[in-house]
């Protein structure tokens, strides 16, 4: 029993071919797709053959992969150990797709992962360090329109047409809500081919989305027992609960997930810990109504704003200076802070 680097050394000299890919395989395609792969993959208007996992991983440029970047150790790690295994080093990493607007708060990227076997993964990436994202995904969990669910859709689309043969959809987090959203409102004709979904801790669904209409139960869940994002309007008897060598929220980075053999490994609790708490915490929040709760989390957002910065790494970074203002910010209600202006500077 090991977690994901383990894995890789494990794997280092299984063939691809040979046994299909596995549940690890997916979860490291959902890690994957969180570098920022701008100037070294083509996009998918370009529609280039893409780089390898080795070639990327020895590229001189591959250090702006992992800026600004939460666990940017642990990304860097990942990518240096695929890139010497014989079994991940050949995959192609191509179709790199980015938006980031604040106007629309709309945080969105995804890769294509191209296997070489006629097997395909569309990997979305998660929440990323902007503030712009995370609001985004709080907007997502009420199922307010979001645009990031719509690139999601367009880009599976363009992504089957691309690349023939199987495909795969996974996503870590926000990325694991749009891997299974991108899937139920995909075209018939390319859900006949995808051969499995895979929601690593990503929240649910507001309004039922009918996961049972999609055959073969290919549709897939995975939380850690610790799981807050993962069980936002979702239950974790829909879910696999799986082992974690973390503890709390920490359990939310895939990096600590045990795995034995390419599975991720059953945790002993069925049910996550947190899940009462966090179900009536949904009610509550329904019961305050659409304009009020709306109303509540643009004031929270717009302190991140006022503090200066759109990014959290960012704020960590300058925190002597920044919580202060925050907390100020919050107190004074930000738009009638007399002093905002001069605390900034």
């Amino acid at each position: 029993m090991g977690d994901l680097f383990d894995y890789i050394l494990e794997a280092e000299e299984k063939v691809l071919c040979k046994g299909g890919l596995t549940e690890a395989d997916f979860l490291l395609f959902a890690q994957l797709a969180y570098l920022k792969y701008e100037g070294l993959v083509p996009s998918p208007k370009e529609h280039k053959r893409g780089i390898t996992l080795r070639e990327l991983s020895c590229h001189p440029g591959k250090k702006g992969l992992f800026r600004e970047l939460w666990f940017a150790s642990e990304h860097e790690k990942i990518l240096d150990s695929v890139g010497d295994s014989s079994r991940f080093g050949a995959i192609r990493v191509c179709d790199y797709a980015k938006v980031m607007d604040r106007r629309r708060e709309a945080q969105f990227s995804a890769i294509t992962f191209v296997t070489g076997t006629g097997e395909n993964c569309v990997a979305f990436c998660g929440t990323d360090e902007t503030v712009t994202g995370w609001k985004e995904d709080v907007n997502m969990v009420f199922d307010k329109e979001v645009p990031c669910r719509e690139l999601a859709c367009a880009y599976l689309r363009q992504a089957a047409k691309h690349h023939p043969g199987k495909l795969y959809v996974v996503g870590h987090s926000k990325g694991g809500n749009l891997a299974f959203y991108s899937t139920l409102n995909a075209p018939e004709e390319i859900r006949q081919r995808i051969a499995g979904v895979y929601n690593f801790d990503g929240p649910g669904f507001r309004f039922p989305q009918h996961r049972e209409r999609i055959r073969g139960g290919i549709m897939k869940k995975y939380v850690p027992p610790h799981s807050v994002v993962g069980i936002f309007y979702d239950s974790s008897k829909k879910c696999k609960v799986i082992e974690s060598g973390a503890y709390g929220l920490m359990q939310h980075n895939a990096y600590t997930w045990k795995i034995r053999k390419g599975r991720l490994l059953p945790s002993a609790k069925k049910k996550c810990i947190h899940e009462r708490y966090v179900h009536r915490f949904m009610r509550e929040l329904e019961k305050s109504g659409e304009a009020a709760r709306e109303k509540r989390i643009d004031k929270l957002f717009s302190v991140f704003s006022y503090a200066g910065s759109d990014s959290f790494w960012k704020i960590g970074e300058e925190w002597r200076h920044r919580i202060p203002l925050i907390i100020a910010l919050w107190r004074e209600g930000v738009f009638f802070c007399k002093n905002c202006e001069k605390m900034r500077k």
